[in-house]
């Protein structure tokens, strides 16, 4: 991965979240965005019901490959600003996913 890419990658890293994405809660709707896990290297902690995302941490490159290429059973953590409660991003609900058009640019070139 060249350094322009991982520049653009933590342009949208701010204050613990991935800001370049939102996702509209269903119960109480608010935007929340993927929390980023700071171990090391910046990562999600993803799960879903698929079997390879059974509850681990992945680097944030590794994300937006599997979010480009339409990983089916996606979900990554969040947290709520109004509570500061986790909650569960599913990206199988299409609808409720929300992306700038910068961040868009960024996940063509993980497609």
């Amino acid at each position: 991965m060249n350094t322009e890419t991982i520049t653009s990658i933590r342009t949208f890293v701010q204050d613990g979240q991935l800001t370049g994405i939102s996702f509209l809660t269903e119960q109480r709707p608010e935007t929340v965005h993927p929390r980023v896990i700071k171990e090391g290297v910046d990562g999600l902690y993803v799960y879903g019901r698929a079997s390879r995302f059974k509850r681990r941490r992945i680097e944030i490159e590794e994300f937006l490959t599997l979010l480009a290429c339409g990983a089916q059973g996606l979900a990554v953590g969040g947290t709520r600003k109004s509570d500061g409660r986790q909650t569960s991003i599913s990206f199988s609900k299409k609808a409720n996913i929300l992306c700038g058009p910068g961040f868009e640019k960024l996940l063509g070139q993980f497609a």
